[in-house]
């Protein structure tokens, strides 16, 4: 209920002087400030970035917040970042092909699959089929045919920026 000011660090503090609290309920990779939400019976409900908290809270005082999935997305996300850290990018692709079955419009993981094909792999056309895909799946998200005008561009195709260029202007652009 009481909280206090650590001068240096500029936000507000819930902290015991043995920093138990913090050995508790924040892991290693964890970045401050951090929330946490403690249930009735004393386990953590979820934990996480706390400008997510109020859009999280309501979910969780409901019991409508899915703790084992945000458990599951964030080691496939521990998993991709350790396996992307040491540049095992067949790894990291098969990883994201994993998470992308559960959260298949993730955006973040879509754009991190696309420049690994495109940079790490060399494999153009298979970003471009991966983003046609996408786009057939998703056909209301504009993002897939953003990220093939730029592997385009990159690759100087001129025409295939044209194609992608007038989908994305017919689809999404349309007065």
């Amino acid at each position: 209920k009481r909280f206090f000011r650590l001068s240096q660090l500029g936000m507000p503090v819930a902290a015991d002087k043995q920093l138990t609290t913090l050995h508790n309920y924040m892991r290693p990779n964890d970045k401050l400030p951090l929330a946490v939400v403690i249930d009735r019976s004393g386990k953590v409900a979820w934990r996480g970035a706390a400008e997510q908290l109020d859009g999280v809270l309501t979910e969780v005082i409901e019991n409508r917040y899915d703790l084992g999935k945000a458990l599951r997305r964030e080691k496939l996300s521990d998993e991709i970042n350790a396996a992307m850290k040491v540049r095992d990018y067949e790894k990291t692709l098969k990883l994201i092909d994993m998470a992308l079955t559960e959260y298949p419009d993730n955006k973040e993981l879509v754009s991190l699959k696309v420049k690994l094909l495109v940079s790490a792999k060399q494999d153009f056309s298979g970003a471009e089929k991966f983003l046609e895909e996408r786009a057939e799946v998703f056909p209301e998200n504009p993002l897939f045919c953003d990220l093939a005008i730029q592997i385009m561009r990159q690759l100087k195709n001129l025409e295939k920026v044209n194609k992608w260029t007038e989908f994305a202007l017919n689809k999404f652009y349309k007065n």
